[in-house]
């Protein structure tokens, strides 16, 4: 049976939940005009830019003193950032004539505002070959090859790759043992070398070409991430556990172990109260291992206390040697989520986009019809004047420009707010009292409004208390009553006929982003027949 389901930011066909963003939302306020009255420096990606005198910019928020404006740069490119209220001379509001509640213009009709997106990744998440049904890409690695963005999760048949992280081509893998988890890659001699728990490492001249992975060494290890160093040497390091990470060098043309492993991260919950596995009489979980090299310190990036909960989180380690002796940062947590909407931000790793700007990709936690049941988080991250490894999280669920967009890497946003959160709602119809219309609403990607069938007829509104500026949607899907049409023999994991039952199908991603600009209170979404 076919339902329209909704949760949080927005369901359809078979659960979802919605939310919708917006620049300035009550009707007669508009996003100010403005000049610059003095000279300000801004930054854009590495490069710094001077704003001479009377730069027009479109004010998009006020706050503390700072203004989040639209602008154009000198040689034309568009650029988001904050600068100080006091160098900007505001302009005259022009009033339109014909009516008083006009929205404000577009801010692309201004500079070419970037595109978006928001988290969860949009992404057609893999149906799991094991019972409970439930969709799960986790334990991201993120590289840059041949000026592509390629994202390798666990547990989805293959991988993807983007020149913008927006529009992703998957490659369907029958060559690599996908079905094991915690992909690790890394370019070694110009080959992709790919590796995960328990599989040895692979290599391939072209990853498009499926059929061009090879294995070529027998190493292995639980949560591996292989690092090659500036300097060109390649480590290995490892651990899923309740005690402690790992790591050795690998010879870079054999791949084979140099020397005895050397201790890593590991766990101390008595201190660090978010390695607290709290609930549960086991120890953290020690995992997720990732390393990166900056101004000639080397982070050792840990994820802990357990997947399934949503303060899932990332720790860190210092040293000036690969090998350690590591030292616990004690800022850790540096990547940390849990709360809003997508929440964990565990077991990832950190990586420069094409400008040149750190983000770091992670396990987002959903875990309700089973304890791998996740998502992916993309977020902006990057080093301190001192040092100390960030990642924002801070509205990491609201929209952002994706990496390499020409904005302040420090402010990835438009600014536009959730304006749908617990707002009165109505629908055509509930499943039953688990899935009533407010959770549609309610910022809980644990739970979710379903109708009671996907029929053409099924409708969900809600009523945003006033006439607001709409600027995107986000529709979240769930898997209400989801079931596999199959069967798998012979425990044979990698059949192609499984693989292509088990991908999300046509017409049923995870989620939906759509950007607009209108001007609405009432906002009815309905089912369309399929």
């Amino acid at each position: 049976m076919r339902r329209c389901l909704l949760s949080v930011r927005f369901l359809v066909c078979f659960a979802a939940g919605f939310y919708l963003f917006t620049t300035l939302c009550i009707h007669g306020q508009s996003a100010a005009e403005a000049r610059v009255k003095e000279t300000v420096t801004v930054t854009a990606g590495q490069n710094q830019d001077a704003l001479p005198i009377g730069t027009p910019v479109h004010v998009l928020q006020q706050n503390n003193g700072e203004a989040t404006v639209n602008l154009k740069l000198p040689d034309g490119s568009p650029l988001i950032t904050q600068i100080p209220l006091g160098s900007l001379e505001f302009l005259p509001v022009k009033q339109s004539p014909s009516t008083v509640d006009s929205a404000p213009h577009d801010s692309t009709a201004v500079v070419g505002r970037p595109p978006t997106f928001c988290n969860p990744l949009n992404l057609p998440y893999r149906f799991q070959l094991s019972d409970p049904i439930r969709r799960e890409a986790a334990d991201p690695t993120m590289i840059i090859y041949k000026k592509e963005y390629w994202l390798f999760p666990s547990m989805s048949g293959g991988y993807w790759h983007s020149p913008d992280c927006l529009n992703w081509t998957y490659v369907r893998s029958t060559t690599l043992p996908v079905e094991c988890y915690a992909p690790s890659v890394e370019m070694v001699n110009g080959r992709m070398l790919w590796t995960a728990c328990g599989s040895g490492i692979w290599a391939n001249d072209d990853p498009s070409n499926d059929s061009g992975w090879k294995k070529v060494a027998d190493t292995s290890g639980a949560d591996p991430d292989l690092f090659l160093s500036d300097e060109g040497r390649l480590f290995f390091y490892q651990g899923c556990s309740t005690g402690s990470t790992d790591a050795v060098e690998l010879d870079i043309n054999t791949l084979k172990p140099i020397g005895k492993p050397v201790q890593g991260a590991s766990p101390d919950p008595e201190h660090r109260g978010w390695e607290t596995h709290y609930g549960h009489e086991s120890a953290p979980w020690i995992e997720g291992s990732w390393m990166t090299e900056h101004n000639g310190t080397y982070y050792l990036q840990y994820a802990a206390p357990a997947t399934e909960v949503d303060y899932y989180g990332d720790g860190v380690y210092t040293s000036k040697d690969s090998l350690g002796p590591f030292t616990y940062a004690p800022y850790s947590p540096f990547s940390f989520k849990p709360t809003g909407f997508a929440r964990g931000a565990g077991h990832s790793s950190t990586f420069k986009d094409l400008s040149g700007n750190y983000w770091h990709i992670a396990t987002i936690a959903i875990s309700v019809r089973h304890q791998f049941e996740r998502r992916l988080g993309l977020y902006p991250a990057g080093f301190t004047p001192d040092g100390q490894l960030y990642c924002n999280t801070y509205l990491g669920d609201y929209p952002q420009y994706p990496p390499g967009a020409k904005v302040d890497p420090q402010h990835p946003t438009p600014g536009w707010m959730l304006l749908s959160y617990n707002k009165p709602a109505e629908a055509s119809s509930t499943l039953d009292e688990k899935h009533p219309v407010e959770d549609a609403f309610d910022e809980n990607i644990h739970d979710w409004w379903s109708a009671k069938t996907g029929n053409n007829g099924e409708w969900l509104k809600v009523d945003l208390g006033k006439k607001c500026r709409i600027d995107a949607i986000q529709t979240n899907f769930a898997d209400q009553d989801a079931k596999a049409y199959g069967m798998l023999k012979n425990g044979d994991a990698y059949g192609m006929s499984l693989k292509s039952l088990m991908m999300a199908p046509r017409g049923i991603p995870a989620s939906i982003r759509a950007r607009m600009k209108s001007t609405r209170r009432m906002i009815t979404f309905n089912c369309p027949r399929r």
